[in-house]
């Protein structure tokens, strides 16, 4: 692991060498993305020593991207006539047969075309199956048809969360760097397998398994019940719990527990007291599964973050002071906000499903912790806050671009 400096930013090495990359930093969005994707042979350097991730794709080398991702599998060979460098026949074969791309033309396949942001969402998108069900996107610049249903899934799926909340930016041009976190985000959200045959409350998820549920657009208001029975007495929560953040995001909740015929979800709900769960109806919602997860101690002050058995970042933190600790249990991350990089909170807060257990209220609102940058680096290792998580602004750029809503915490003593 790579040592912490002045409080920022530790990745964990991957498995070989391809960490010496000598132009990628380690405290970027895309440091773990292009280390895990070039130590599976998906995506190479430009030489020995450089990626070249701020460098533009083209159509050729997505193609040459996305075939090693799925195999190296054959194909027929491709009707383009274009296509005339040896390395991008076999992937464009298979993509073609694979009807992942159906090229520019019926004979041509663009090639040296810059890829953007809206054809690559819909060439993953293909990938995957043309997979059906996701709600609607709230970004107002994706106007293309086709654009529609690959950019609402590539959105749902966490794998990108637009330029902006509001913008995806689809005839944006795409970087290496930005190719290797979507490919690798996209590697990384197995789907999800649930066995109907045995109850899901007592069998065990697989190693560090999360799965979330993300309330479907037509659901306004969920009323979740002390248990799974419509019969059964609604959970008395201190406020209705909207199908829309305060920042008009979909809400996302924690899966705890499944009735055995699949019928009833428990999810933990972003209420106090803290830790509070209920049963909610499954047709409710959508459900998804990662194995991102993180650690808060607050004997040391060090935040930690694994995908899976992975160590993917390790930071100090400022965590609550004494009158107003930061609470202690398993919690998730309930919503993401955008800030001004120079405001008190730094470029974002990543709100928690747990409240301040001494406050009652925090400026006139409720005392939700979050997780948040700072303008303040030099408190960074010490016990300041009235209950929430600071860290670097780089770091906290790091976790928006690679941590999902719906991701647990664990914060000890």
């Amino acid at each position: 692991m790579v040592g912490t400096t002045s409080g920022g930013l530790a990745l964990a090495p991957p498995a070989s060498n391809v960490a010496g990359f000598g132009d990628v930093p380690g405290q970027v969005f895309y440091t773990y993305a292009v280390q895990r994707t070039a130590d599976n042979n998906i995506t190479a350097g430009t030489s020995p020593t450089c990626v070249s991730p701020n460098g533009y794709v083209t159509r050729g080398q997505a193609a040459a991207f996305m075939w090693p991702m799925e195999g190296s599998p054959s194909a027929p060979v491709h009707p383009f006539n274009d296509v005339s460098r040896s390395w991008q026949q076999d992937p464009v074969s298979w993509m073609y047969a694979n009807a992942i791309t159906s090229g520019t033309t019926s004979l041509t396949y663009s090639p040296k075309d810059t890829l953007t942001r809206g054809q690559l969402a819909a060439l993953l998108f293909r990938l995957a199956g043309n997979p059906a069900g996701s709600p609607a996107h709230s970004f107002n610049d994706v106007v293309r048809p086709w654009q529609q249903d690959a950019i609402s899934w590539i959105s749902d799926q966490g794998i990108t969360t637009g330029t902006t909340s509001l913008t995806f930016s689809p005839e944006g041009t795409v970087t290496r760097g930005q190719v290797a976190t979507f490919f690798y985000r996209y590697k990384s959200k197995p789907a999800v397998t649930v066995d109907d045959s045995s109850p899901f409350c007592a069998r065990l998820l697989a190693r560090f398994e999360t799965f979330v549920a993300t309330i479907k657009p037509n659901c306004g208001l969920i009323d979740p019940r002390v248990a799974p029975d419509h019969n059964s007495d609604l959970l008395a929560l201190e406020y209705p719990l909207l199908n829309q953040t305060c920042h008009n995001h979909p809400l996302v909740l924690m899966v705890t527990a499944r009735t055995s015929d699949g019928q009833w979800l428990k999810v933990q709900v972003p209420s106090r007291p803290n830790g509070t769960e209920g049963w909610t109806p499954a047709t409710q919602a959508t459900l998804s599964t990662h194995f991102v997860h993180a650690s808060l101690k607050l004997t040391n002050r060090v935040l930690k973050v694994w995908n899976g058995d992975v160590l993917i970042a390790e930071t100090q933190a400022v965590i609550g002071r004494s009158g107003t600790p930061t609470p202690l249990g398993r919690f998730f991350i309930s919503d993401l906000v955008e800030k001004s990089p120079s405001s008190f909170f730094g470029p974002y807060v990543m709100t928690l499903s747990a409240f301040s257990e001494t406050l009652a209220t925090f400026q006139g609102g409720i005392p939700v912790i979050s997780i948040h940058g700072t303008s303040q680096p030099w408190l960074i290792g010490g016990a300041h806050s009235n209950g929430c998580i600071r860290i670097p602004n780089d770091v906290v750029t790091f976790f928006a671009a690679n941590v999902s809503m719906g991701t647990p915490i664990e914060i000890s003593a």
